[in-house]
């Protein structure tokens, strides 16, 4: 901690002034030190000498005083000149050299590539600003830079006194469709400031930004944004100005996401994709239309008669494709008038048809009869026989749970439990693991079950897939007419969402004599559906990559009817539908993620290759894991398709713009009233306005070195001067000693 004199003073490193002027006292020690070590002895002659050199000895005491009082302010001038003293705001070159380490935050993400007017994008504006004000910069002022676009970048970390460097740098900052990170960027200049040895009046941080409303205002409205906060923390280490340069504000419709409405999507059955557009302008739009691409082939155009203001629309459209494979969808809107983003007119998506998909189903008790196992009811409805040649997209396998152990469990999509009884450490090992890479897992109790199993080796205290603890069943079955049926209230779940009003569906109409009580106990578990008494009917639970479903009932006719009931087809469908891996998800991504994907042991000797959006094409990156290889590329930093080619496999990635930076319209002052408060000077910047670089402080260290030299200068005379005074007075009083009369010397 600072001694309170240091912490005062106008000093760039406050303790060493304070160290210069106790070294100050060195002097006056030393010649206390040299007057008590010497010892007087009184002697008859020494008494003579005293007489003849009373007249000089209050001119020698006042010699040395002055000699005294040059050394120590030459010791205290040194100190304070190495503490670098500085005038906070002086502006006059007469004072002293200008210290000044300004660091620019510059904006060049997605949204500043918006349009101010016909001629004048927002990141133009920023970087005409940015380039003004370090030309105006005093040669002695120094310079770091920072950009905005995400991950945010120190392109200049070090302080630079090389303008044409800075100029150049700046010139090279290029805007980008990559998100803002304005947090990322002043948790640099944080840093870069903590670093600098230049004082506080002298660290001047500038940021140029749009101010986007993802990173200024705050979700609930209530908490300081992070953005916000971390400015007002930096208000007590620099000076802060802040320059918007949104604008008024602007007009933008944007795709804000585009996905299918099922995860299983089967050649040659309907998909429906649905497709928000938002508008983000002041004015409505009208007359606007949805143009869907199928592999750059314009398949669907969907009309969209009115965008109200900061309103949205969900545009559906049904596709039938026939070949199994990768494929990339693509919306476009138009015609939007003037829209000050373009690249958010388009959203891409990559899928993959499936021609079949296999489901393992486990049987806790086989029976006689496909009907009479706990199987049978399942896969009938999961998958129906369908007349002709064409083949139900699930396609079933009946194991038993002595055999799970030594399936590939890789080979399905989805693993059903079905009144199985127990399963082996090992085997619930296996089951996680399938889980937390990506696979579904349906559980269906029953008579059979052991709730210790279950409840031990399947929740794994918490950390299994299992999502919660069995109890002992409740049973309705002694009276016929005492049953449970399922609630049709409070049915938010997308699961069930098809179900919502249907009160008279066969699905309300079914009877449960039995069930186990399920109490969830893992945190991201939530109830799907209901009985009539409260008990939970449907567990779902994300579990890592996949999912994880728990019914409380069977999966026969042993303890309800529902599996007679034709709505048990369609809950069971959307139910492996909505737990089903998500594969389109990995390869749609957004601008500043990367893609990766496992690479089989023969794909390893194959060629690699990456087609980027632009045509070219570049090297995927091979990356070690697990013992195995993984490939891919990114982060990406432009939207389009990317084909990576492994051999002669093709898999299309697309990438899409982050949809947060659409909304352009500028920060409410209200919003920033946190802000002035602290002190920190915010601009509107209209029309082609410059910056003007304000007074920075002047430091003299370098007149106080120019002290010291003269000090130094004036202490060696005044040594050299006295020092020849006193040899002459010296001299005098020896010569008059040696005229000492006989009978003095006698006496």
């Amino acid at each position: 901690m600072n001694p309170p004199i240091a912490q005062a003073a106008p000093f760039v490193h406050p303790t060493l002034a304070a160290a210069g002027l106790v070294a100050g006292l060195l002097p006056i020690l030393i010649h206390l030190i040299n007057r008590t070590r010497h010892r007087r002895v009184p002697w008859a002659a020494m008494h003579f000498l005293l007489t003849a050199s009373k007249k000089s000895t209050q001119t020698m005491r006042i010699e040395q005083w002055l000699l005294l009082a040059v050394r120590v302010l030459l010791v205290v001038t040194f100190g304070l000149a190495i503490a670098r003293p500085f005038f906070a705001g002086a502006s006059s070159s007469f004072v002293g050299v200008s210290r000044a380490h300004h660091v620019i935050l510059i904006d060049n993400s997605r949204s500043m590539n918006a349009l101010k007017d016909e001629n004048l994008t927002r990141f133009a504006q920023a970087k005409q600003l940015a380039e003004g004000l370090v030309s105006q910069l005093p040669e002695s002022d120094v310079v770091s830079l920072i950009t905005l676009a995400f991950p945010a970048t120190a392109v200049i970390h070090s302080p630079s006194y090389d303008r044409l460097a800075v100029h150049e740098t700046l010139g090279n900052i290029a805007p980008t469709q990559q998100a803002t990170d304005t947090l990322g960027a002043l948790t640099l200049a944080e840093k870069i400031i903590t670093d600098s040895d230049t004082p506080r009046a002298g660290r001047m941080l500038t940021l140029i930004s749009d101010m986007p409303t993802v990173d200024w205002l705050s979700s609930d409205g209530q908490r300081l944004p992070p953005a916000a906060a971390k400015l007002i923390e930096l208000n007590d280490q620099a000076r802060i100005n802040i320059h918007n340069v949104a604008g008024s504000g602007s007009e933008n419709l944007a795709i804000v996401d585009i996905r299918p409405e099922s995860n299983l999507i089967g050649a040659s059955e309907p998909i429906r994709i649905a497709v928000p557009v938002r508008n983000y302008g002041a004015s409505n739009g009208r007359n606007l239309s949805l143009r869907i691409k199928l592999d750059d082939r314009i398949v669907r155009n969907v009309p969209i008669t009115q965008l109200s203001t900061d309103g949205e629309s969900i545009a559906l459209a049904t596709l039938l494709i026939s070949t199994p494979g990768a494929h990339v969808i693509e919306a476009n809107i138009g015609p939007a008038g003037f829209d000050a983003l373009s690249d958010d007119n388009a959203r891409r998506l990559s899928i993959e048809v499936k021609e079949q998909v296999d489901v393992l189903l486990v049987d806790g008790r086989p029976g006689a009869t496909a009907l009479e196992g706990q199987t049978g009811y399942l896969a009938t409805a999961l998958a129906p026989r369908v007349s002709g040649d064409s083949k139900p997209l699930i396609r079933t396998k009946t194991i038993s749970e002595i055999e799970l152990s030594s399936e590939v469990l890789a080979d399905y999509t989805h693993i059903c439990l079905c009144n199985v009884q127990r399963l082996s450490e090992s085997q619930w090992a296996l089951l996680d693991r399938f889980v937390r890479e990506g696979g579904a897992v349906i559980v269906f109790v029953g008579d059979l079950v052991s709730l210790e199993n279950y409840n031990t080796l399947g929740s794994n205290n918490g950390q299994g897939l299992f999502p919660g603890k069995l109890a002992v069943p409740v049973d309705e079955s002694a009276d016929p007419n005492d049953y449970l049926m399922l609630d049709p209230e409070k049915l938010n779940h997308p699961i069930v969402n098809l179900f919502q009003g249907a009160s008279e569906s066969g699905l309300f109409v079914a009877r449960f004599d039995r069930h186990l009580v399920l109490t969830p106990t893992h945190k991201s578990a939530q109830v799907v559906m209901r009985y009539t008494n409260g008990d939970p009917f449907l567990v779902h639970n994300p579990h890592d990559k996949g999912q994880v479903a728990v019914i409380t009932t069977t999966a026969n006719m042993d303890w309800t009817n529902l599996p007679a009931k034709g709505d048990f087809v369609s809950l069971m469908h959307s139910l492996m539908s909505y737990v089903s891996p998500a594969e389109y998800a990995s390869r749609t991504l957004t601008v500043g993620q990367s893609y990766r994907r496992e690479l089989r042991p023969a794909e390893q000797s194959m060629n690699h290759q990456v087609r980027l959006p632009s045509g070219a094409t570049a090297m995927p990156e091979l990356i070690p894991r697990n013992g195995g290889i993984d490939i891919g590329f990114g982060p990406v930093k432009s939207a389009g398709r990317y084909d990576l080619s492994i051999g002669t496999l093709v898999v299309p990635v697309v990438t899409n713009v982050d949809p947060a930076d659409s909304d352009l319209s500028t920060t409410r002052r209200s919003a920033l009233i946190e802000l002035s408060r602290a002190g920190i000077n915010i601009e509107e910047v209209q029309g082609r306005a410059t910056l003007s670089v304000s007074t920075t402080n002047r430091e003299i260290g370098s007149v106080l070195i120019y002290l010291v030299l003269l000090l130094l200068m004036f202490e060696q005379w005044l040594a050299m001067r006295f020092g020849s005074y006193r040899q002459k007075s010296i001299d005098s009083i020896t010569a008059s000693s040696t005229r000492i009369p006989n009978t003095a010397r006698t006496r």
